[in-house]
């Protein structure tokens, strides 16, 4: 296992989208608690770039990029 992706024991991955105010918002919710609930199945990078490349990868009409940063 690469040490370089480990900080103290845990994991840093990446996951990167173009997103709506509005499906943001019940993220908000989340903000201080453990965990956070992702609906249905994700993919995700241990590289930042690949993550920031999914958020800025299209501009879609009323999106915004949004860069989520997982500590496992």
């Amino acid at each position: 296992i690469d040490a370089y992706y480990n900080m103290a024991g845990s994991f840093i991955l990446w996951r990167g989208s173009a997103m709506k105010q509005i499906w943001i918002e019940p993220y908000r919710s989340f903000i201080g608690k453990k965990y956070v609930r992702l609906p249905g199945n994700t993919s995700c990078s241990r590289d930042p770039k690949v993550g920031l490349g999914f958020a800025l990868d299209t501009e879609k009409e009323g999106c915004d990029p949004v860069l989520f940063v997982l500590i496992c």
